[in-house]
């Protein structure tokens, strides 16, 4: 996305959008007019200044007179329109958590001022400018972590979508009940999303690419079901009590930046602050996707609308929203439908902006019952009219990660009032993502048949649900056009050999290898495919360059195992036989194995004890109890 999945002019928008706009000359005098600035510097201090600071992230301060009235005119401009302050939500009987709108008699105030040449008044009835933190706005974190070199970002060129692996500097586990973003690099960082890894693959790829980082889109997971992010104006703040999430140490942080080049090149290297609770969460959300990925917009069409529904199988409460959509979307919707017929408005925005996307935070949690429809609505103006429309004349435009292309996309995070149900709901939500990305690939294929990403990804994603027939010519066509896509000839040889073609496999996965040896999961399929062809002894040196990869994959450690008892290697095989027990315990499959080759050798009393301890995770498991019994009467027999 452009997020949770995203050119120079563009970035110079961004930054106007900072702020009101470059400052003008004060206003003259109306001698009709009225109001000093002690009447509206109360407004300044609430709705302004916690981005308008000297340290925040927009292009002046609103602390002081001095600094209202050289911007005065800009100032009337932007909340006349409601412009500024930035907040999208229309208002409504549901309220979210720090809404900075301003109200009708604020906006008046502040003009009447402005049109009576911005007064300053009576100084000793000015207030005081409130205390603005010079660091972090939440106090000192209990853990900073930042970008170990800054990214050097290319003056001019298109958008960039980097991924910057943060490894976890703490022992053991802690609970992060806050977080706080700071760009160091303002108007550069479009929006920020921060996500957990655990599987060492963020590390994988950020060691393939040259530059700091790696570029894409797959960051990791949500941490424990909450949706990381940050965007300029976003105001830090901690999660409800009980629903902090968990770091761990050997965990990975990755931190996914959709950057903007300016005329300059800039060097970019933000910091995250962590706030830890005092112990684990007493619930974990889930955090559920209304989206449209076969967006098909026609070029001029004023009014064009996509939506999405789901019928909720549980009781949960509606913590926050999160929407998301690109420069030719107008209004988002996202209502309620109850069992009962009720209809609820969770988010209403009229006026969409794809610069001030946030994450909005209801001020009591929404309870909604099973039985509940859940439904997005989304309209897009891809006319002329649209000032924001990037297209001089219109163009169509269809579903992608790019800025130019559009998105439809509202995360709402709940949480179950029955925890034993977040399982449900979590492969409930798994599928419905894998479908509509299916579909949005799919789509993409008909309105550009040689796009080599979308037939990758499908192929990728049909060969993950088994379909490696309809995998087959989506990677064969990707392989065509980009024949060095290690990825690509990875995913083929994982189709091929899934269609039993195991010496084409085989050629694949060494294709791949030669362009990219680091990737463990190549260097497994191939061992695995080696063994099926009989060639046992190449098949342990793949296995054990995965392992030198990837150290604590079990299933590694069972493979190979098997491979060298088989080879005669028993002293090796046990060794891998005891590290993959030592990393999953209660593996039964693993402990069978070990049994069968114990007894071989004639370790039969070793070889009971693996098998009763089967029996204990597995009471009455018939494979156990008959290689128990074999091993009981050949005892007899001797």
């Amino acid at each position: 996305m452009t997020l949770l999945g995203r050119s120079g002019a563009i970035a110079l928008v961004t930054l106007a959008l900072l702020g009101c706009a470059a400052a003008g000359p004060p206003p003259a005098p109306d001698p009709t007019a009225s109001g000093t600035y002690p009447d509206v510097a109360p407004i300044f201090h609430r709705r302004c200044v916690a981005c308008h600071r000297p340290d925040g992230v927009a292009p002046f301060s609103l602390l002081t007179y001095a600094d209202a009235r050289a911007h005065a005119p800009d100032i009337a401009d932007a909340v006349t329109s409601r412009f500024m302050p930035p907040w999208l939500p229309e208002p409504g009987p549901i309220r979210f958590h720090g809404e900075r709108r301003l109200t009708g008699d604020e906006i008046a105030r502040i003009r009447e001022w402005i049109a009576a040449g911005a007064p300053e008044g009576d100084p000793a009835r000015a207030p005081r400018p409130p205390d603005t933190p010079s660091g972090w706005q939440l106090g000192v974190p209990d853990l900073i972590v930042r970008l170990p070199q800054p990214y050097p970002l290319a003056a001019g060129g298109r958008e960039v979508f980097r991924n910057f692996v943060l490894p976890v500097p703490t022992a053991g586990r802690r609970w992060v009940r806050a977080v706080e973003f700071r760009p160091g690099s303002r108007g550069r960082i479009h929006h920020a999303v921060l996500f957990t890894d655990t599987t060492g693959e963020a590390r994988r790829l950020d060691a393939l690419d040259p530059e700091p980082g790696y570029a894409g889109m797959e960051g990791g997971a949500a941490p424990d079901g909450h949706f990381v992010g940050w965007s300029p104006g976003r105001q830090p703040r901690p999660l409800p009590d009980g629903l902090a999430w968990e770091i761990r140490e050997g965990m990975d942080l990755v931190l996914q930046l959709h950057l903007m080049p300016d005329t300059v090149a800039t060097a970019v290297q933000p910091e995250i602050g962590l706030y830890f609770a005092e112990g684990p969460p007493r619930a974990l959300p889930v955090v559920l996707n209304l989206t449209a990925k076969t967006i098909d917009i026609p070029a001029g069409a004023a009014v064009h609308t996509v939506s999405d529904s789901v019928v909720l199988g549980t009781d949960v409460d509606a913590l926050a929203v999160f929407p998301h959509a690109h420069y030719l979307a107008r209004g988002i919707t996202l209502d309620a439908t109850l069992p009962d017929g009720q209809s609820r408005t969770l988010l209403r925005i009229r006026r969409w902006d794809f610069d001030w996307q946030d994450e909005y935070q209801y001020e009591t949690p929404v309870r909604l019952p099973a039985g509940t429809t859940l439904g997005m609505t989304i309209v897009y103006d891809n006319s002329a009219a649209n000032r924001r429309n990037p297209n001089r004349p219109p163009r169509r435009v269809v579903w992608g990660s790019r800025s130019a292309d559009e998105m439809a996309d509202v995360w709402l995070t709940v949480v179950p009032r029955d925890p034993s149900a977040r399982a449900a709901l979590v492969a409930q939500q798994s599928r419905r993502d894998l479908e509509r990305l299916a579909a949005g690939y799919a789509f993409r294929l008909t309105v550009d048949p040689d796009d080599v990403d979308a037939h990758g990804r499908l192929g990728h994603m049909l060969v993950g649900e088994g379909r490696a027939s309809a995998a087959l010519p989506h990677l064969e066509a990707a392989r065509r056009r980009r024949p060095d896509a290690w990825g690509v000839l990875h995913n083929l040889g994982v189709a091929l050999a899934a269609l039993g073609k195991y010496p084409e496999a085989v050629t694949s996965f060494r294709a791949a290898l030669a362009r990219n040896d680091a990737y463990a999961p190549t260097h497994q399929s191939l061992a695995t495919t080696l063994a099926l062809l009989g060639q046992f002894q190449e098949s342990v040196v793949h296995y054990e360059a995965a392992l030198a990869l990837h150290p604590d994959d079990a299933d590694a450690h069972n493979n190979v195992a098997v491979l060298l008892a088989r080879l005669g290697r028993t002293e090796a095989a046990e060794a891998h036989y005891r590290t993959a027990l030592r990393l999953q315990p209660d593996d039964v499959k693993t402990r069978m194995n070990f049994a069968a080759m114990l007894s071989r050798v004639g370790r039969d009393d070793e070889a009971v004890e693996q098998l009763r301890t089967v029996l204990r995770l597995r009471p009455n498991d018939p494979a156990a109890t008959r290689a128990l019994e074999a091993i009981t009467t050949r005892r007899r027999g001797r």
